[in-house]
């Protein structure tokens, strides 16, 4: 079974899937049998990237995977408006640790944010919420 495989099933089960940093958490735990808890940790790599890029455009997964780094997923969104803990704003360059974004409430400025805290207009912030982890 393949990680998209594997992911549906596990939600056909009625279980919800959530990021937290890198870790995979499962609501409820409870409901998912030992037998599929071994092949959810033996794909997690590729759970990660599935359940991270959830909601993301198709031009930021083509290029988390052509590029082979998880803040590839802003690339498109170069020159673009951007939603940020801090407000919306414009996203001018993207490193490995950091996201340049000029806030539209202080256009002149440009503040560096991680590029987990910037993602596109009107798409929420991973809700936090109290899921449980699969080891």
């Amino acid at each position: 079974m393949n990680a998209e495989e594997l992911l549906a099933e596990v939600e056909a089960l009625g279980v919800s899937v959530h990021l937290e940093g890198d870790v995979l958490k499962f609501r409820p735990g409870s409901c998912i049998p030992a037998g599929l808890v071994e092949e959810l940790r033996a794909h997690k790599p590729e759970l990660v990237e599935l359940v991270a890029l959830r909601g993301w455009p198709v031009a930021s997964r083509e290029c988390v995977r052509q590029f082979g780094r998880p803040e590839a997923r802003l690339y498109p969104f170069l020159g673009k408006a951007v939603a940020t803990p801090r407000g919306p704003g414009r996203l001018l360059q993207v490193f490995h640790d950091r996201a340049a974004v000029a806030l539209d409430s202080a256009p002149g400025r440009v503040v560096y944010l991680l590029p987990s805290e910037v993602w596109p207009p009107g798409m929420a912030a991973d809700p936090e919420s109290p899921f449980e982890t699969v080891h």
